[in-house]
């Protein structure tokens, strides 16, 4: 239900882009899937590894005077990360930093969890990340490593994913 009420209205503000503009110029977004290792004992003991997926949109380009192939953008991301009733549902707004075919990012904003025996609730959220692009084929694969935190929850949902994306 969450994620069907931030896809309405990411949708309602153009983030998303028209099938006009999809066909003349690449999306700028990223669809990726992997894995998310808990750093809290107690979140490990429902699950050692939990599954995550998650999609970014790229914004637009910020003109920083960079120079030796530097370039940065801004995005907004939507992601879930869950096991066995635990979940958190991070919606950030990114800064991502490119020197070639390597990447940084840093990101804020709200999660929305849940965790057993807690009431659900939104938290202020952050991650950093690395990551490498490799080219080739009609569109290039993405591998990260981030690392999330999410307040107030005693650390209960912060941990290390690692991800395979697609950017189209």
């Amino acid at each position: 239900m969450r994620f069907a009420a931030i896809l309405a209205v990411l949708t309602s503000v153009g983030v998303f882009p028209s099938p006009a503009s999809a066909q003349t110029e690449p999306l700028g977004l990223l669809v990726r899937a992997g894995f998310f290792w808990p750093a809290a004992v107690d979140a490990r003991a429902i699950g050692k590894q939990w599954f995550t997926i998650g999609a970014e949109m790229e914004l637009g380009e910020l003109r920083l005077g960079g120079s030796g192939g530097y370039r940065a953008t801004y995005s907004i991301s939507l992601d879930t990360y869950t096991r066995a009733g635990a979940s958190s549902l991070p919606v950030l707004i990114n800064y991502v930093g490119y020197v070639n075919e390597y990447h940084y990012t840093l990101g804020a904003g709200v999660a929305f969890v849940d965790r057993p025996g807690f009431d659900n609730a939104a938290k202020l959220t952050y991650q950093v990340g690395v990551g490498y692009e490799i080219s080739g084929g009609p569109a290039p694969l993405i591998v990260e490593l981030r690392w999330w935190s999410v307040s107030d929850v005693s650390s209960f949902l912060d941990g290390f994913s690692f991800t395979i994306g697609v950017r189209l």
